[in-house]
């Protein structure tokens, strides 16, 4: 028996945070209750994210858990457009130059003023620990980041999450955290994760609703739970 074919609902992102649908321009957290009208529908329509050139990727990520939360399965979405789509692919032997001059410049900071020596064998070590569930984050076939999660349920262990400098500022990491806890929720699962206290990213969980439920002399672990 063939499926039925979905619709496709498109939502274009502009740069001012604001979303076009149907004709319709509102803000993002407007969008709410038109997606929980559509979530209702069987089979619900696939949502087709089109983000302008100027527009952040964080909007996009917040709209995908926004619309989770409604109802919608977590394969429903689609992200296309003048911005590069990131994709993830599993990592292999041949990423590790690349994770180490990631690393270097993620952690080596967070890690000197937590009062700890970075070095090679260290984030070697860090590379390569859970490194089958490790996850190349590409933009335009170029590797920008490192996502690896244990998802091994009923808490996923989020591991690392590093973002290349050069793509920093524009919401790809919250669209990929957004994405992950949507992920997590269609799922059951929550998200766990150590920080350390004197990491910047430390801002960016708080704000997403990860709340520190242990601490060491330099780290938080962190745990998001979906919102009942």
């Amino acid at each position: 028996m063939s499926m039925p074919v979905r619709d496709t609902l498109t939502i274009h992102f502009h740069a001012d945070q604001t979303v076009t649908i149907e004709g319709v321009t509102l803000a993002a957290v407007d969008a709410t209750p038109l997606l929980e009208s559509m979530a209702k529908r069987t089979p619900p329509p696939l949502l087709k994210f089109v983000p302008d050139e100027g527009a952040g990727y964080e909007t996009v990520g917040r709209l995908i858990y926004q619309a989770v939360r409604v109802g919608f399965p977590d394969e429903s979405f689609g992200l296309i457009g003048k911005k590069p789509t990131p994709v993830l692919r599993k990592a292999n032997d041949a990423d590790l130059p690349f994770l180490m001059e990631l690393r270097h410049q993620c952690m080596d900071t967070p890690m000197l003023a937590a009062g700890k020596t970075p070095s090679d064998e260290l984030h070697r070590q860090r590379i390569l620990y859970q490194f089958e569930w490790a996850e190349i984050v590409e933009l335009a076939g170029e590797p920008v980041g490192l996502l690896k999660v244990v998802r091994s349920p009923p808490v996923w262990d989020l591991i690392q999450i590093q973002v290349a400098p050069r793509e920093q500022g524009k919401g790809l990491g919250s669209l990929l955290l957004h994405a992950l806890m949507a992920q997590a929720m269609a799922y059951g699962a929550s998200i766990k994760l150590s920080v350390f206290k004197v990491n910047p990213a430390l801002h960016l969980y708080e704000r997403l609703g990860f709340v520190v439920i242990g601490e060491t002399d330099d780290a938080y672990d962190m745990l998001f739970t979906a919102p009942a």
